[in-house]
């Protein structure tokens, strides 16, 4: 309309505002859209209001208003220059510091000690990311907070395009928090499924930085941007996912009940290898006490009066060397 509108009053000339509100070829939408149209094309420079209570518009030429512009911009980038610059030298000491704390070596990784350096790194790669990430999401609940720290990011990720595909365990179909927040991410385009067997967390952006926690120090994390490595996670990650379920909120449904069947499966496993409840329970993500009752379960069961044979039940009965159920729908989109 705003174009319209200017080649009309080119045509004219100079022209009053009453003159253009009775001519219905160079305006539509009434009064306040003219007005609106009006006042947008002399903000840019396109028409000059002049006369009394400037209710007279001037056609100015178009290169000069985009040169005008052009001058605006420039001197708004001169003065962002100047700011970087002047943050930079202000900073210096500061990076410096950081850089010894944390240096970034040759051999293609720096570590982030801490949760609030930690965060900042991921929250840059996450600016930073152009077209996916991949995420294994090791664990079951999560802390309400956290996940409200990190869903604006998530969001603004999704909502400019980038892919984003995450693996939980199962047990975090159990936590409210965790479905909250995967049902607001998928809403925005995010696919996410879920997997009964224990693994670590992982985030990989755009198949080129990776992080991963450290094995002796869950405050440490250890940003990767080794080609190979990186490789490797994100193949690893799609191996994952094509064995994965995608993740629905908890229900009766035969795809829930084949879930709780398959982690039942995990927990034998970890029983028939002598692990301890706690061990167990850690690598699948679950309570130690949701583990116990999973146990309790299969040794009424299998008519077990101690933990030893429960085990030598298990294996004796050879449900774990069984063929999975087909798990053909896992293919579908989420």
């Amino acid at each position: 309309m705003d174009i319209d509108l200017y080649t009309a009053l080119l045509l004219r000339g100079s022209t009053r505002y009453d003159e253009v509100l009775e001519d219905s070829t160079a305006v539509t939408g009434g009064p306040q859209a003219l007005q609106a149209a009006l006042r947008r094309l002399v903000d840019r420079g396109l028409l000059s209001a002049s006369g009394p209570e400037g209710r007279e518009y001037v056609p100015v030429n178009p290169e000069a208003a985009e040169s005008l512009l052009a001058t605006e911009f420039l001197g708004q980038a001169y003065r962002t220059a100047v700011c970087l610059l002047k943050m930079r030298e202000e900073l210096a000491p500061a990076i410096a510091a950081h850089q010894d704390r944390n240096p970034r070596t040759g051999d293609g990784y720096t570590v982030h000690k801490g949760i609030a350096d930690i965060r900042a790194a991921i929250r840059l790669s996450v600016r930073e990311c152009q077209r996916e990430i991949v995420a294994f999401q090791a664990g079951g609940a999560r802390r309400a907070d956290d996940l409200a720290d990190a869903q604006p990011d998530t969001v603004e990720l999704l909502d400019r395009g980038v892919e984003m595909k995450v693996i939980y365990q199962h047990s975090a179909r159990s936590n409210a928090a965790v479905r909250r927040y995967v049902r607001t991410a998928q809403e925005h385009g995010a696919q996410v499924r879920s997997l009964d067997e224990s693994f670590e967390s992982a985030l990989v952006f755009d198949r080129q930085v990776a992080f991963v926690p450290s094995a002796g120090d869950r405050g440490t994390v250890v940003e990767l941007r080794l080609p190979p490595v990186v490789s490797f996670l994100t193949g690893l990650f799609e191996r994952h996912w094509r064995r994965a379920r995608p993740f629905t909120p908890p229900g009766r449904d035969s795809g829930t009940l084949q879930i709780t069947d398959e982690l039942e499966l995990a927990i034998m496993r970890y029983v028939v290898a002598g692990e301890k409840d706690s061990v167990t329970a850690q690598h699948l993500g679950i309570s130690v006490r949701r583990c116990q009752d999973y146990i309790a379960r299969m040794s009424r069961r299998l008519g077990s009066r101690s933990r030893a044979q429960l085990g030598y039940l298990i294996a004796k009965s050879g449900v774990l060397d069984r063929e999975p159920p087909s798990r053909c729908q896992v293919l579908e989109p989420v």
